[in-house]
């Protein structure tokens, strides 16, 4: 639980840090991974 939640922050910091495009292209290329 405590390794989701620092997870969680983590990508809140990343959230306001990195500008939205950033973050679209940083989910998109997660997903492509996936798939």
């Amino acid at each position: 639980m405590v390794e989701i939640s620092v997870d969680k922050d983590h990508f809140h910091t990343l959230f306001k840090t990195k500008p939205t495009l950033n973050i679209r292209r940083y989910v998109k290329t997660i997903t492509s991974r996936e798939i």
